[in-house]
């Protein structure tokens, strides 16, 4: 029997070292050259012992070594007729400390659900808009109301607000497949099981909007591509 077990997992190993070779990976940073925004900080107006006096402006969060930019969203469209597996059906947005978090998320394919958090016992209110500025819903939720479910709106670009601490923001990004990353606090990011040959890879940012680059994917190899914004 163990002897058995062994050879399974030496054929997925081989058959995932397979595929890994039939792909490719792209790496790249997005940032900024020598002149970016200075961090802000945004001043609390109510409720201070929970959110405190200040909080830091989330639209650009950017290393101040690298100069890079966290929270873009990088994605690949996927190759007609693949169909992305199937993500987590429900997207968690908490409020903690007076923000949401995370400020971005991405809802891949099969998410149905948005499952709002009260984290802080203080009344908030979530305001759910579109890319367009039209309002999906918008309800109370006290502080004894720990959690309240909503179906996620069908849209690519969701904006949640919130009506009574309003530098609350975050972004919930609808894709339909799962080949998308989202850079981290150095810029960095990383897309794996990509399709070989020649693409455009998409990037979507809150505070700069939509872009491409066209990229070439080879089997088994890592290609570069860097967003460097105001060089």
């Amino acid at each position: 029997m163990r002897r058995r077990q062994i050879l399974g997992l030496a054929v997925m190993l081989m058959a995932a070292t397979a595929r890994g070779q039939e792909t490719g990976v792209v790496e790249g940073f997005v940032g900024f050259g020598d002149n970016f925004p200075p961090p802000k900080k945004l001043t609390v107006t109510k409720d201070h012992v929970v959110c405190g006096r200040s909080v830091p402006d989330e639209e650009f969060v950017i290393d101040p070594a690298s100069h890079g930019l966290a929270n873009a969203v990088i994605f690949w469209a996927l190759p007609e007729g693949e169909q992305a597996p199937a993500g987590p059906p429900t997207v968690v947005l908490a409020q903690e400390g007076c923000r949401y978090e995370p400020h971005v998320q991405v809802a891949g394919a099969g998410a149905g659900t948005l499952q709002v958090l009260n984290n802080d016992g203080i009344l908030h209110n979530v305001h759910v808009y579109d890319d367009d500025g039209n309002t999906f819903f918008n309800f109370a939720q006290p502080g004894f109301k720990k959690q309240i479910d909503k179906d996620l709106p069908d849209s690519r670009i969701i904006n949640v607000q919130c009506d009574v601490h309003d530098w609350m923001s975050a972004w919930i990004i609808s894709l339909p497949n799962s080949r998308y990353a989202i850079t981290d606090a150095q810029g960095r990011f990383r897309l794996e099981g990509l399709a070989p040959g020649s693409q455009q890879v998409r990037i979507w940012h809150e505070g700069l909007g939509s872009s491409s680059k066209a990229v070439t994917v080879v089997a088994g190899q890592v290609a570069t591509l860097d967003f460097v914004i105001g060089k």
